[in-house]
């Protein structure tokens, strides 16, 4: 039994909003992280700044794992689509901003866990 396009694609653009939302909630929470750490630095211990890395830690593999399962679901749908025989954008577009987002978690991971340590380094330093 196939299944109506019209609703293929409204699955596919509640997974693709899904996605987007996954990815609005990281960049929201590391600059949170961020802008916590700068402005309470002063104030917190190594426990403190340890425990704000794990935690984000924790939220970035959670995040890690709905984006995944949502890029799953969007390939099945892909798939069902093309199997109707309907167009669907390209590949290498797909691939590309697939390839650009993971980037964009783990630059932007690697670049706030720096600064976490980087203000934690430095605000030891200068008490």
């Amino acid at each position: 039994m196939d299944i109506p396009v019209g609703n293929i694609y409204e699955t596919l653009y509640a997974v693709l909003e899904a996605s987007d939302r996954i990815f609005e909630f990281w960049i929201t929470a590391s600059f949170a992280v961020v802008i916590a750490t700068f402005l309470a630095a002063s104030r917190m211990t190594k426990v403190m700044f340890v425990l704000i890395s794990f935690t984000y830690g924790i939220v970035l593999a959670n995040m890690l794992i709905r984006w995944s399962i949502a890029t799953l679901k969007f390939r099945e749908i892909q798939a069902s689509l093309i199997e109707q025989g309907k167009v669907f954008p390209s590949s290498l577009l797909i691939d590309t901003s697939g390839f650009l987002t993971i980037t964009t978690f783990i630059i932007g991971t690697c670049g706030t866990l720096y600064f976490v340590w980087f203000t934690y380094r430095n605000q030891k330093r200068d008490a």
